[in-house]
């Protein structure tokens, strides 16, 4: 936190002490939820009280800044005579796209005096961007940060390659600024800042055809010519600037960077670049078990297979058995299969990796269960309970049947 201001604000009731500044993420990663801290003092260094509260944007980027305000309202705010600051982060973030394009601002005071800086925002990206927040920072002559505001946009949620409004207004009055300086943020993205972002931030393309979105810290009225490479060495024609270019990668799968560099009307020339990994290969599958073409007639049956994607890797499988539907098994290899019907069978292995292409392969098999061990699954079953029953009602069929055999015995007599 290198650059912070606090004043005093007795227009409010009941008084309040304002600390305004802005956070610098010096680190290599971005950050989450910077939550800042303060300490007041009165001038004897007694401890008035601690307040804390977030910087204005939610993820803070590699060399990124966010602004932030925190207060101490109260009676004692009057004896604030210095404060001390401490940064804490919840933990690190996945980096958002960059797809919110600051299209242009202007500032002017209201007729209370009050300082506002209006314009519009841009979303380049490819889906909504929700809950579309701008935030900006004012500095004077000496680049210390005097005020800070934060506001979303109307409406707040920007369609893909649409703009939208927004208005902020600083809550306390100054006298004057040097310069301004403005971010935005969505639930889905962040905003450019500087440079240049292939493929609005993509980390894979599986063409050499991409998209550059360009951008400065200026407004784009600013820069009046650019041009790019794809080596830093052989550069195309300057040619006028434009806030996006279509663009050929060099060939072959793997790290690409494009870097490109903008001239602005003092002819004064900032570069910048990117990087996305090509990957124009689908991935590889092969189905070790059971063989192609085989005939199975145990039970349950293990599908086998391996999966490969030298750039970008395997995301996930999908397996399916002739015309089921398929069935997602994550990074799982194997699939085991409880019971199948006679005759013969396909099974289809799919691979998804993670710039989006798939690979899929194939294998046939023959379930014969005709031989003389009969398999142990549901049909085997059902016969076997079919014999037993078809035997049980001829024994008892016969046992009612079967009349049993009298001997009769002729006794004869005579008289004498």
């Amino acid at each position: 936190m290198p650059n912070h201001t606090g004043y005093m604000d007795n227009t409010t009731i009941p008084p309040t002490y304002h600390v305004v500044g802005e956070v610098s993420n010096t680190g290599t990663v971005s950050l989450r939820l910077l939550n800042v801290s303060a300490d007041f003092y009165a001038q004897n260094n007694s401890l008035i009280g601690s307040s804390s509260s977030y910087a204005f944007l939610d993820v803070l980027l590699p060399g990124r800044k966010a602004p932030f305000e925190t207060v101490w309202i109260g009676s004692s705010a009057s004896q604030i005579h210095n404060y001390s600051l401490s940064l804490s982060f919840d933990d690190y973030a996945i980096e958002k796209p960059l797809a919110l394009q600051i299209l242009e601002s202007s500032t002017y005071k209201d007729e209370a005096g009050f300082t506002k800086v209006n314009g519009t925002v841009k979303n380049v990206g490819k889906s909504n961007a929700t809950a579309v927040k701008v935030v900006t920072t004012f500095y004077d002559v000496q680049s210390r940060v005097i005020g800070v505001a934060a506001d979303y946009t109307s409406p707040s949620t920007i369609m893909p390659d649409n703009t939208e409004r927004f208005e902020l207004e600083l809550k306390h009055k100054i006298s004057s600024f040097s310069n301004y300086n403005l971010a935005a943020e969505s639930a889905e993205y962040t905003s450019l800042g500087a440079g240049i972002t292939i493929n609005y931030g993509a980390t894979f393309s599986t063409v050499t055809s991409v998209t550059l979105i360009l951008f400065s810290n200026d407004l784009p009225s600013s820069l009046v010519r650019m041009r790019f490479s794809n080596n830093n060495i052989t550069f195309t024609e300057w040619e006028p600037y434009a806030p996006s270019k279509e663009w050929i990668l060099a060939e072959g799968d793997g790290v690409k960077t494009v870097y490109a560099q903008f001239m602005d009307d003092m002819g004064s020339v900032s570069s910048y670049y990117d990087t996305i990994t090509l990957d124009s290969a689908p991935p590889t599958i092969t189905v070790g078990s059971p063989p192609n073409a085989s005939v199975v007639n145990s039970f349950p049956l293990t599908i086998v297979w391996t999966g490969q994607d030298a750039t970008s890797g395997v995301r996930n499988y999908e397996i399916k058995m002739d015309n089921a539907s398929w069935l997602d098994v994550h990074t799982n290899t194997t699939m085991r299969f409880e019971n199948l019907t006679q005759g013969d069978h396909i099974v289809y292995v799919k691979a998804m990796d993670n710039a989006g292409l798939s690979g899929q392969a194939s294998i046939s098999f023959k379930v014969d269960i005709t031989g003389s061990s009969l398999p142990l699954n549901l049909e085997g079953i059902v016969i076997l309970a079919t014999i037993a029953i078809i035997l049980a009602v001829t024994v008892l069929y016969l046992r009612r049947t079967r009349r049993p055999r009298h001997s009769r015995h002729i006794r004869s007599s005579h008289r004498k």
